[in-house]
């Protein structure tokens, strides 16, 4: 096995791990079943962390102190990296900055509706709308037994959702849930191909592109927080002064596992592919299902762990 797989099946398994992790928290970090913080502060500050994280990487790079006691001022060597300056490449990083803010807090208005084992296993259908776009954006075309896998996925999912214990109804989750999963894998499908695409269209250093998009990140959560506190006036105080309100030990985990499973995903979306991200993540369902069980005293019943072997197979 070559170094290159290696590294990749290395940060695959710590996608995993993050991802399945950020539901998890993000369900610990309610208190009375409800968040007692502005949860659109977790993504603003996770970008900030992202940022501050990518610049000091690129500058780790760049800075020598080979004469600094002669000079009292490090070099900056450039040289040593690709970067592209050109606003027409910037601007490039503006749409999926934009795409992950609306996913980032999709996820918790996600988990106001069902478990964390429900929201990993209703997430894969992330992986059918990740192959979709890139038949249609990329004209990657899917064999055979590929859309096999995402019938069995759609199955897996559905499965997992029918209910048998004679109450109304025949899914097990409000139709809100499944709205918001929906329009997350949608966003999350456009966003994961279009940036593994200006991610690998250069060969500029990634620290140079994650950038790019924390920094638009940063840039669009701050607006959406303005724009939120506009249309309430200001009811709970402007966001900046009341940014760590209500925040508890799992909120500030949440903040840092966000920023984690972000840097890593850009990397597997720069050296892998949105497909390999896709399913890394995926995998995250059976993990945070064994802890929801464990921790949350979830009852699992038939129908979720025939949904997760369908979805597995998948």
């Amino acid at each position: 096995m070559s170094a290159g797989t290696v590294d990749k099946l290395g940060m695959s398994v710590f996608l995993m791990i993050s991802t399945s992790a950020q539901p998890i928290l993000a369900m610990l970090s309610k208190e009375d079943n409800e968040y007692k913080y502005n949860f659109a502060t977790v993504p603003l500050i996770a970008e900030f962390l992202k940022l501050l994280t990518s610049t000091m990487m690129l500058l780790w790079k760049v800075v020598e102190f080979k004469d600094f006691r002669k000079t009292n001022r490090p070099k900056l060597r450039w040289e040593r990296v690709n970067i592209t300056t050109n606003m027409s490449a910037v601007v490039c990083f503006i749409m999926p900055s934009i795409l992950y803010v609306f996913i980032n807090n999709i996820a918790f208005l996600a988990l106001t509706q069902m478990s964390p084992s429900t929201f990993q296993i209703l997430n894969n259908i992330k992986i059918l709308t990740a192959g979709l776009a890139f038949r249609i954006f990329l004209k990657r075309p899917l064999n055979e037994l590929q859309w096999i896998a995402l019938l069995f996925l759609v199955a897996g999912c559905t499965v997992s959702q029918i209910k048998t214990d004679g109450v109304s109804g025949i899914f097990a989750t409000p139709v809100l849930g499944y709205m918001y999963i929906l329009t997350s894998a949608a966003l999350s499908a456009v966003a994961g191909v279009y940036t593994e695409f200006i991610l690998k269209k250069n060969n500029d250093c990634l620290d140079w592109q994650q950038m790019q998009l924390y920094g638009f990140g940063v840039f669009f959560n701050i607006v959406t927080l303005t724009i939120a506190d506009l249309r309430a006036g200001f009811n709970k105080g402007a966001w900046a002064i009341v940014l760590l309100d209500g925040y508890n030990w799992a909120t500030y985990m949440c903040v840092v596992n966000l920023s984690f499973a972000g840097m890593l995903t850009s990397w597997v979306l720069k050296f892998a592919d949105t497909v390999t991200k896709v399913i890394a993540t995926s995998m995250a369902m059976l993990l945070s299902s064994a802890i929801s069980i464990i921790y949350f005293k979830e009852q699992p019943s038939l129908q979720l762990f025939l949904g997760i072997g369908i979805s597995t197979l998948a």
